[in-house]
Parts: structure tokens; C-alpha cells; sequence
């Protein structure tokens, strides 16, 4: 989804949970910010920016929502499998 087919509504809602949802993702993985921001490609800072309500510009929230939708298409066991310290992770760069 690009920067033009993201509403201002959609965009809102995205913003309203980002934190709520990156921060679960995170810590049901196990992984520290500066763990989450390798995997992005991202500074820890901007992963603490975003957890705290920060508003991640146009291609990182588009990894974001990639990374978001590729979870919520699996499995719940198998949602952590990419960022599971056992497996090679899948980056979202």
C-alpha cells in the first residue's frame, strides 16, 4: 500500500495502534528495540519514537505495514517464526 492509497483515515488508525501493536510484536518475540530496528533497517531511537506514539514517514510505515499484514496472513504459532532467535530472520529492509 503506498503513501497515496493510505486514506487519512486509515492513516489515523494506523498511527492510534502502531505503538500498541509494535510493542506486542516485539516483546512476544523476545526481541529488544535494538533488535526490532535491525530487522527494519531502522535506528532504535525510531523504534522507541514509534512505540511511543512517533508517526513513521512514508517508507518505513509501508515496512511497518508489511510486516504487520505478513503477520496477521500466518498461523498465530508460526506469527513469530520470522523474528524467533532460532531462525534466520526475515528482514523487512
Amino acid at each position: 500500500m503506498n503513501n497515496e492509497q493510505l486514506t487519512n483515515g486509515k492513516l489515523a488508525s494506523f498511527v492510534q495502534t502502531l505503538p500498541t501493536r509494535l510493542i506486542a510484536l516485539r516483546k512476544s518475540c523476545g526481541l529488544t528495540q535494538k533488535e526490532t530496528a535491525k530487522l527494519l533497517g531502522v535506528s532504535g531511537f525510531a523504534i522507541s519514537q514509534w512505540e511511543n506514539g512517533g508517526i513513521p514517514n512514508g517508507p518505513n510505515r509501508q515496512r511497518l505495514q508489511k510486516l504487520f499484514a505478513d503477520i496477521e496472513t500466518e498461523k498465530p504459532r508460526q506469527a513469530t517464526i520470522p523474528f524467533d532467535r532460532h531462525h534466520e530472520p526475515k528482514q523487512y529492509v
